[in-house]
């Protein structure tokens, strides 16, 4: 009789383990997406950075994620990307930012659209609003911003390590509100 439960649990089990990757419909392609911010310093200098390494999905439930991986700072100076990991995203504590989206039961629509999201960056987790324009087909989905994303430090206790970066510079300030863009290519997965 135990061996009549046990056949049944075990299969269960192996065909949950067995669905769980198909859940993520879809897989964000690291090599043709990209996530800019730029840095603004002296007032009138303003430097394009990016990161080297995203990852996120898009599961059957539409909930969305886009993960960054912030040690892959990339501002094309060495010392800058050490001290952006060590004095301000503080990576050793803090080696991720990630990006929720909820897109409810409708799914994800084509056309130009606000989505609301969840950022969760240094500790602390912030809803911003993003404006997108979205493309689907049937083996990729295309989700660029219309305008830039306006983050305060502030919001994400990054004020400290922005006023350490500036010191470490020899710069009068560096500003505490960054804009971001993106370009995120998801595909479709088996």
């Amino acid at each position: 009789m135990k061996t009549t439960r046990f056949l049944p649990a075990c299969l269960l089990l192996a065909s949950g383990l067995a669905m769980g990757p198909t859940l993520a419909d879809w897989t964000l392609n690291n090599d043709r997406s990209a996530l800019y911010f730029a840095s603004i310093k002296k007032d009138t200098v303003v430097e394009v950075h990016h990161f080297d390494r995203l990852s996120g999905t898009i599961d059957a439930e539409g909930q969305a994620t886009l993960d960054i991986d912030l040690n892959s700072v990339n501002t094309n100076i060495p010392i800058r990307d050490q001290r952006m990991r060590d004095d301000l995203f503080q990576t050793a504590e803090y080696p991720d930012a990630t990006i929720r989206v909820d897109l409810g039961g409708d799914g994800i629509k084509d056309g130009e659209q606000e989505i609301n999201a969840t950022l969760k960056l240094h500790g602390a987790e912030k809803e911003i609003t993003a404006k997108v324009r979205v493309s689907v087909t049937d083996d990729q989905i295309k989700v660029i911003s219309t305008e830039p994303l306006r983050l305060s430090a502030s919001d994400f206790g990054l004020d400290g390590g922005l006023a350490r970066l500036a010191e470490l510079a020899e710069l009068p300030a560096i500003s505490p509100t960054v804009p971001a863009s993106f370009l995120l290519y998801y595909d479709r997965q088996p």
